[in-house]
């Protein structure tokens, strides 16, 4: 009975560690999802601005071809260069996104074993790359692993 117990118990906190990180998670990916929302804002309002530019420089040119065009010229330059690098920064965020994607795949396979095999390992240990894909377990926690009767490798004790 006191085993049923401990078993339950391990079941209990693996089930909160696996709920914190995927709150950790949910909230990095709402940060991301922040920022893109900002970056995509600022990048209408720089167009917007480029178009309204494009169209003063027009009508300045049409008035005055002296300093007008050069001046105007520069200013779409600038434009131009913060477009870009908006554009830049977009192409960043929507890459972290993707990382934070792969990172959080990564965290759930933290212990692998064979159905067949006696101990468990951490996904990085050369006996667990030999585990051929139809015979892998995937354990979230170390607990999970020790109350299905496996024993720790000794990469899992270092």
């Amino acid at each position: 009975m006191a085993k049923i117990s401990t078993v339950e118990s391990n079941i209990v906190a693996s089930f909160d560690k696996v709920r914190s990180d995927i709150l950790l998670l949910n909230n990095e990916i709402r940060k991301v999802a922040s920022d893109m929302e900002l970056m995509k804002q600022e990048l209408s309002r720089l167009y917007q601005n480029y178009s309204d530019m494009n169209a003063q420089v027009s009508s300045e040119a049409r008035k005055d071809d002296s300093g007008a065009k050069v001046e105007g010229a520069k200013k779409l330059a600038e434009l131009r260069q913060k477009i870009e690098q908006l554009k830049k920064e977009r192409s960043k965020a929507q890459k972290s996104k993707v990382i934070v994607k792969k990172v959080s795949a990564r965290a759930a396979t933290k212990f692998v074993a064979s159905k067949t095999g006696k101990k468990f390992h951490k996904p990085n240990c050369i006996f667990a790359k030999n585990i051929k894909p139809k015979s892998r377990v995937i354990y979230k926690t170390k607990d999970g692993a020790l109350n299905a009767g496996y024993k720790a490798c000794h990469c899992v004790l270092k």
